[in-house]
């Protein structure tokens, strides 16, 4: 079974950032672990790789699955907000939590709605 780990970016407005993909979903800034890494590792180097920012890691939210994946999410700030994309998304999103459980898929809607309690 695979691990994802990424990360919940919050600003100081409470707003939470959002990716969209080419096929039009909204996600988190994650994707797999490597083998050789530790899971807050391989979050901040994904949240790297799809933002061009490295994130402060505050908290571990939570983990859930996501098909046959577990995934592990990390409550992260970032150092300012100009996001430069990666090629994997076309666009970003800063919204509430409320909005963002809207958007996302199930089980990362449920890790949103977590960090929120």
């Amino acid at each position: 079974m695979d691990e994802i780990s990424g990360t919940l970016c919050v600003n100081q407005r409470g707003e939470i950032l959002l990716l969209r993909s080419f096929d039009g979903s909204w996600e988190l800034p994650c994707g797999r672990t490597r083998f050789d890494e530790t899971l807050r590792q391989g979050a901040v180097r994904e949240t790297l790789e799809k933002i061009g920012l490295v994130p402060r890691l505050t908290a571990e939210i939570v983990s859930g699955q996501q098909g046959q994946s577990t995934v592990w999410i990390f409550v992260a700030s970032l150092p300012n907000e100009r996001i430069e994309l990666s090629d994997e998304h076309c666009f970003h999103i800063w919204v509430s939590p409320t909005k963002a459980q809207s958007l996302l898929t199930p089980s990362l809607a449920r890790i949103v709605g977590d960090y929120g309690t």
